[in-house]
């Protein structure tokens, strides 16, 4: 759990700019200050199912942009790189 919460974290670093302004919140609300499903329902005044697909499509709307544009994947993958140069 704390790994996907870690990479969907990174993945809104690089593509949140693309998620709706409800979205980003619910999504900032649940992954960084680390609010329940219900704490947010009740917090914006939403239904708790309103919230989950909230969520779900901004999980999957960084997904997509990640299999399209691989920003992430190549940013790791360059560090991966840079850390075995550096190594002595």
């Amino acid at each position: 759990m704390e790994r996907n919460r870690f990479r969907y974290c990174r993945l809104n670093a690089y593509y949140g700019g693309l998620l709706t302004a409800r979205q980003a919140e619910i999504f900032l609300l649940h992954y960084e200050d680390d609010f329940s499903l219900a704490e947010i329902a009740e917090k914006l005044n939403i239904t708790r199912q309103a919230v989950l697909d909230n969520l779900r499509h901004a999980e999957s709307t960084l997904d997509k942009a990640e299999s399209k544009l691989g920003l992430m994947e190549r940013w790791c993958n360059q560090t991966k790189s840079w850390k075995y140069q550096w190594s002595y």
